[in-house]
């Protein structure tokens, strides 16, 4: 028997719980991947969180309890949708702004995954440097001394992320001579859909995009540039959660370049 520990892909307002326990006998369950269980009356999707096998002894304790564990529903996936580094920025992304988890989650889980299952090919992650400098690129060079760190980064086989601050901004990079893949909202779900799988397999190395692109699993990401970041519209009021794309930036664990 195993216990799953699984983050509900619906809103659920604070103080409400975030995370839920299940039981089941399938073996083939690994964290971040996708099922389907029960809230209440309801059947709602939920990313696997955790997954722990219990011996006979902490079984038969479970049994003594005085309360019931629900079985788990229907499972849409045993790939991995996200990977540890990303649950983690999500946990992380959940506190900085103070917004319920289960929100959160949903921002880096598109719906569209729900309907299919994915196949993905999770690279194994370079190993990052302990030494996370944060650089602030400013004069008139800016753009060509961050052009210059993108390509260093690049040239390690690491993954950079560009964040614009707008649609319109992206225009300006579509210049350079690299091989970029451009990423926001305004793409079709079937795009959308496309990006991610080659970020996560390595195939987009430069993606450069709106503040929906911070919630791409990059499992190589090496560096994070700001565009324009002292413009406002990097933070998020529209709706919940309300976020800075900048300080989100941050929480993902490697060199951060805001850029004037």
């Amino acid at each position: 028997m195993n216990l799953v520990s699984v983050i509900p892909l619906t809103y659920l307002p604070r103080p409400e719980a975030q995370v839920y326990t299940y039981f089941t006998t399938k073996t083939d369950l690994q964290p971040g991947g996708l099922v389907k269980v029960f809230l209440g009356r309801r059947q709602v999707a939920a990313l696997m969180k955790s997954v722990r096998a219990l011996n006979s002894e902490q079984k038969t304790e479970l049994r003594k309890a005085s309360f019931t564990l629900k079985p788990l529903g229907e499972v849409i996936s045993t790939q991995r949708v996200v990977d540890e580094a990303t649950l983690k920025f999500i946990e992380e992304f959940s506190i900085k702004f103070g917004a319920p988890l289960a929100l959160c989650t949903k921002l880096f889980v598109p719906s569209q995954l729900i309907d299919q299952k994915p196949n993905y090919q999770w690279p194994r992650p370079l190993i990052r440097s302990e030494n996370q400098n944060v650089l602030n690129i400013s004069g008139a060079d800016r753009l060509t001394r961050a052009v210059g760190k993108i390509k260093a980064v690049l040239a390690k086989g690491q993954q950079v992320l560009v964040l614009v601050p707008y649609q319109a901004r992206l225009k300006a990079w579509k210049k350079l001579d690299l091989p970029i893949t451009f990423f926001s909202s305004k793409l079709s779900n079937k795009k959308r859909l496309t990006i991610r799988q080659a970020a996560i397999e390595g195939q987009a190395q430069l993606i450069i995009g709106t503040r929906a692109a911070l919630f791409l699993p990059i499992p190589n990401l090496g560096l994070i540039l700001i565009d324009e970041a002292q413009s406002d519209t990097h933070y998020f009021l529209e709706s919940q959660p309300y976020y800075d794309t900048r300080r989100a930036a941050y929480l993902r664990g490697v060199t951060v370049i805001p850029t004037p």
